[in-house]
């Protein structure tokens, strides 16, 4: 089997970088809202090991709450135009 060329290579690392950076900004972003919740409601700031963790799990539920509310508005709209 042939040993990859240097361009093989270095497009590979480009996209492994890429896609790096990709998720580090995305995690950046979860932790930033939810530091932002853990503030504002006046949580004990969890340990670094328990931050990410923390940060998934409060993005999932304040997203699950935006799609519950988001959709009894919507039933609510389409309830009332049709009355």
């Amino acid at each position: 089997m042939a040993a990859p060329s240097d361009s093989t290579l270095q497009k590979i690392q480009s996209l492994t970088a890429s896609c790096y950076h990709q998720a580090r900004t995305t995690m950046k972003l979860l932790l930033l809202i939810s530091n932002a919740f853990i503030n504002t409601m006046g949580i004990t700031q969890p340990s670094p090991k328990a931050a990410n963790r923390a940060a998934w799990f409060i993005v999932i539920m304040l997203a699950a709450v935006i799609a519950v509310v988001a959709t009894i508005a919507a039933l609510a709209i389409h309830w009332a135009s049709h009355r």
